[in-house]
């Protein structure tokens, strides 16, 4: 069973960071005509690690959003969580 971990802000940034070095290395290699099966494996890895950092955002705001609904009934906290889910579904 999954445990609810909240993870703090300069932990997702550095998350956000460490995708930002991939897409530049996916870039290089890239740029070099340098494709072969290293540039599919960067890919994959660069694909989970993005995959990962949403869903770490995406529970991080549900858990603030249904936080904000149980302490001030703020139904607007609802309307974005399910804005957000939509978009994601889309």
């Amino acid at each position: 069973m999954e445990e609810n971990i909240i993870y703090s802000e300069a932990y997702i940034i550095k998350i956000l960071l460490m995708i930002i070095r991939h897409a530049e290395i996916l870039e290089n290699i890239y740029c070099k005509e340098d494709i072969d099966n290293k540039i599919l494996i960067k890919i994959a890895s660069f694909k989970s690690l993005l995959n990962n950092t949403g869903k770490i955002i995406l529970k991080s705001h549900m858990s603030n959003c249904i936080e904000q609904l149980v302490k001030n009934n703020n139904q607007d906290s609802i309307t974005k969580l399910n804005d957000v889910i939509e978009k994601i579904l889309k």
